[in-house]
């Protein structure tokens, strides 16, 4: 890391993990700089088609959902809070639905591809409430074909991953680490994942 005022080296890394949710196991460990956006990740999960990403809102990239909706790959997140949607159409809820949905509509949103030409991506939009929160959750997806209340619960297992890293947190702190290159921090970090 860059060395500050009292000589002290400071910096920071982020792990980027896939887990599948039939198992837990970290499949997919990617290590950038703490500066770095994590959308990035996206284009290294191993996905085929008709699989479910499930993902925090730090990742948005409406040209790799763009890309996914193209190879049939699914995917569950939250929507940023300054995204810029258009409604195109509003879905009605079932009879049966549980009171925590609110809201089920199809939005485009607009991006710019790798010409950076700007093109249009459609999306559902499903909005939930949380009692635990006391607050709305805005959910994005391009599973248009499941019902809102597997979205939502889908959406809910990526808790999991929290829990994942509260668990290492815990047992295993990162805090200090027992060499200051790249290497010898991503071998501490695999250990701490291979123990747990």
């Amino acid at each position: 890391g860059r060395k500050s005022k009292d000589g002290n080296a400071k910096g920071g890394i982020k792990s980027h993990v896939q887990i599948p949710l039939l198992d837990e196991l970290p499949m997919n460990v990617k290590y950038t700089s703490g500066a770095s956006n994590d959308h990035e990740f996206l284009k290294h999960i191993k996905l085929t088609s008709q699989d479910i990403a499930i993902f925090d809102k730090a990742y948005v990239d409406y040209a790799q959902y763009a890309q996914w909706g193209r190879d049939d790959i699914y995917f569950v997140t939250r929507e940023k809070d300054n995204a810029k949607s258009l409604v195109l159409d509003e879905r009605d809820l079932p009879d049966d639905t549980n009171f925590e949905i609110l809201l089920d509509e199809d939005v485009v949103n607009a991006y710019k591809d790798e010409n950076n030409q700007v093109q249009n991506v459609v999306l559902r939009r499903i909005v939930i409430w949380s009692d635990k929160h006391k607050d709305k959750i805005i959910l994005l997806t391009n599973a248009f074909h499941l019902e809102v209340w597997q979205i939502s619960l889908l959406y809910r297992k990526r808790w999991r991953i929290e829990l994942l890293f509260k668990q290492l947190k815990q047992n295993f702190p990162l805090k200090y680490f027992l060499g200051d290159n790249e290497n010898a921090i991503q071998i501490q970090i695999w250990c701490v994942l291979i123990i747990n």
